[in-house]
């Protein structure tokens, strides 16, 4: 036969030699066509350094085989990371160490990796070393962000920093890809979003069964805190109870806690956030109101700040977390305009505080540039608000739609019209604190407008789960999705 020995069986192996680099290689099994001749071998490489090699196959009469290219795999691994670095911080450099890193190899951040079969949106596919049994294990990398001004310093060394405009990442892994699909396992990285540390909180009770609360900020740093909630309770009674929150942009920031007893102590918590999360703890304080015959000098300061708090009750306020607007409605609103905000978010939110909703009968306009919906209390009176507590808020959730939904909607549009206006997401939740809870359907139509120059025009819901579309009858919508004007080719 062609590997010069007319040998049968078990017997080929120790008759047959093949060599990578000169180094003798262990025959594993033998492949026989149909006439039972050998065409094939399965061999179990030696250990080698990562690169290039050459496979040679010599055969029992002696005759050799021209050398062939083959090719290990790096097999990167990572030992050791030092430097933490926040989402948000794109100067920080991190440094890996390790073995068998390449020049050119990728660091992807925050990723899942998966072996066995292929996930549909997996973005990479690498090979990470061999099974028990000697068989390339592939392995996949879905979700995660590739890491800026990367520098390899060595096969032992790598360095790089955080991209930038990342805001959340699914973990905080760290993977390495070689340029020859080399793949490392998953390795710890001290990756963390720049959550709020919790400043040092100072009580005086005030004027009229109040507390005032103060505390200073720094607006400089990475992790800066960006928003307060206020928690209440008398002194060991039970739960806390949510009386407020504040937003200032300024170093020295109070509140004051209003309605409470004469001469009675209370335990509070503040809770600190800003758009990437929650300090780890709350702030703590205790404080007794003051006696009814005791000092009246900080009556101004809460006389201010009452006079605030009536204003955004009756006239509503506008806040910027992050990028993203928070538009709360008043008491006196009927007429929202969300289109001359300074957030750069493509998703706005209109919240209504649920103690208004369950109050009586209002109706209000939410306009967004060419969007405008016009909804009763009524109709937002849902199920999921019948036990919320007053301080709870309902959402609307205004977006432009993400480009995916976009290129998805646009193929599904049916035969003989068109697009005629951007297309926006709607959706409804209930905001508590620390829970927010998805609502599916108002319990009441809402009506909505979207403004174009097409003629004639129906406005209609892409229906994303089936991949279709739905025309609005008389332009009411009951259901959150993403809405948007056809008209005619």
């Amino acid at each position: 036969d062609e590997y010069g020995t007319g040998s049968t069986g078990e017997a080929k192996k120790t008759l047959i030699k093949v060599s990578i680099n000169g180094t003798p290689s262990v025959i594993d099994s033998l492949e026989y066509d149909d006439k039972k001749e050998l065409i094939g071998l399965t061999i179990f490489t030696p250990q080698s350094l990562t690169g290039k090699a050459k496979l040679q196959v010599i055969n029992a009469d002696g005759g050799t085989s021209e050398p062939k290219d083959f090719t290990y795999i790096s097999q990167p691994k990572i030992s050791k990371t030092e430097g933490s670095i926040f989402f948000n911080d794109t100067e920080s450099i991190v440094k890996l160490f390790g073995e068998d890193f390449q020049s050119g190899a990728k660091i992807i951040l925050g990723a899942e990796q998966t072996k066995g079969k292929k996930p549909a949106d997996a973005k990479i596919t690498g090979m990470l070393g061999v099974t028990a049994d000697g068989i390339n294990q592939e392995a996949y990398i879905t979700g995660g962000v590739e890491a800026a001004d990367v520098k390899v310093e060595g096969s032992n060394q790598i360095t790089f920093k955080m991209p930038a405009g990342i805001e959340t990442l699914e973990n905080t892994s760290i993977i390495i890809v070689n340029p020859d699909t080399g793949m490392s396992d998953p390795g710890a990285g001290n990756i963390k979003p720049p959550v709020p540390d919790v400043p040092d909180i100072q009580a005086i009770p005030g004027f009229e069964r109040t507390i005032i609360l103060r505390w200073k900020v720094d607006k400089d740093v990475l992790k800066a805190a960006e928003k307060f909630e206020i928690y209440v309770r008398e002194r060991r009674s039970g739960d806390y109870t949510f009386v407020g929150d504040t937003k200032q942009d300024t170093t020295d920031q109070s509140y004051v806690i209003k309605g409470l007893k004469y001469d009675t102590t209370y335990d509070i918590l503040v809770r600190v956030l800003n758009k990437y999360g929650e300090a780890t703890d709350f702030g703590e304080v205790r404080e007794t109101t003051l006696r009814q015959n005791q000092d009246y000098k900080e009556k101004e300061k809460v006389e201010e700040v009452d006079k605030a708090v009536t204003q955004i009750e009756t006239q509503g306020k506008q806040e910027v977390i992050g990028d993203t607007l928070y538009y709360t409605v008043g008491t006196k609103e009927s007429s929202i305009n969300l289109s001359n905000t300074t957030a750069k978010s493509k998703t706005k939110y209109v919240q209504i505080p649920v103690k208004d909703i369950k109050a009586g009968n209002k109706t209000i306009t939410i306009t967004d540039k060419d969007l405008s919906v016009t909804v009763s209390y009524n109709a937002l009176n849902t199920s999921e608000l019948r036990n919320a507590p007053d301080d709870a808020v309902f959402r609307f959730k205004i977006s432009a739609a993400e480009k995916q939904i976009e290129e998805s909607l646009t193929k599904s549009i049916p035969r003989g019209y068109k697009r005629a206006s951007n297309v926006y997401g709607i959706y409804f939740e209930l905001s508590q604190p620390k829970l927010i809870t998805p609502i599916t359907m108002l319990s009441g139509s809402a009506s909505i407008n979207i403004n174009g120059s097409a003629y004639p025009k129906y406005h209609a819901v892409y229906i994303e789960s089936a991949d279709t579309f739905s025309f609005l009858q008389s332009n009411t919508f009951t259901q959150g999705g993403n809405y948007v004007l056809l008209t005619n080719k």
